[in-house]
C-alpha cells in the first residue's frame, strides 16, 4: 500500500511556527504558492496534516471560500466529500463521474483544489491529470488523487502528470479531510 506522498516534500524542524510542537519532525509540502506543514508520525511515517499552513498567492482572496471540484464516480463518496467541504466552510463548485465532463468543466472553472479518483465511469483520473497538464488548465489548483487503487506505479504516474498529492482511500482519507479543513480555514482568515 502506498503512503501519502506530496510533491516537493522536505524534512525540517519548525521551532517558531504557529501550532508546531518542539522536537517533532515535520515535512513541508510546497506547490504553486502553497506551503503545507505536516507532522510525521512514528510508525508509518505518514504525514498528518496540522493547522500549520502557509499560503501564498494561490489562496490570497480571503473573501472567497475554498473552491473545490471533485472527480469521483461513486455518488456516495461525492456526497460525503460535498458534506465535508461544506462543513469545512468550502464551496463545491462542481463534480463529475467521468473524465471528459471533468475536463470540460475544468476548462472554464478555477477551483483551488481538485480531488481526483483514478477509476471513473468513463475515462480515468490519469486522463484528467494528463489533459490538465497538456492544456495548462487550472495550473494554480492543488490536485489531489484519492483512490482505492493505491500502488507505487499509479502514485508515480499521478505525480508525473501533475498531482500534488496521492492518498489511499482505504487508509488515508482522514488526511485528505484534514487538508480540506486546513485550506478552508485559511481562506476564512
Amino acid at each position: 500500500m502506498a503512503g501519502a506522498v506530496v510533491r516537493g516534500a522536505e524534512s525540517t524542524s519548525i521551532p517558531d511556527s504557529k501550532g508546531a510542537v518542539p522536537g517533532k519532525n515535520y515535512k513541508i509540502f510546497a506547490s504553486r504558492g502553497c506551503r503545507i506543514v505536516a507532522a510525521i508520525t512514528g510508525y508509518w511515517q505518514a504525514p498528518i496534516l496540522h493547522a500549520v499552513l502557509y499560503l501564498g498567492s494561490a489562496m490570497s482572496e480571503i473573501s472567497k471560500p475554498l473552491q473545490v471540484y471533485v472527480v469521483e464516480d461513486s455518488p456516495i463518496i461525492r456526497r460525503l466529500l460535498a458534506s465535508i467541504i461544506d462543513a469545512a466552510g468550502g464551496e463545491l463548485v462542481g463534480s463529475s463521474a467521468g473524465a471528459e465532463s471533468a475536463i470540460a468543466d475544468l476548462s472554464t472553472l478555477q477551483p483551488d483544489l481538485i480531488l481526483i479518483d483514478l477509476r471513473l465511469n468513463s475515462g480515468s483520473g490519469f486522463d484528467v491529470l494528463k489533459a490538465l497538464q497538456e492544456r495548462k488548465l487550472v495550473s494554480s489548483a492543488i490536485k489531489v488523487v484519492l483512490t482505492n487503487h493505491a500502488n507505487a506505479e499509479y502514485e508515480n504516474l499521478s505525480l508525473s502528470l501533475g498531482a500534488n498529492g496521492f492518498f489511499d482511500k482505504s487508509s488515508e482519507t482522514s488526511q485528505v479531510l484534514a487538508l480540506i479543513s486546513a485550506l478552508a480555514a485559511e481562506r476564512r482568515r
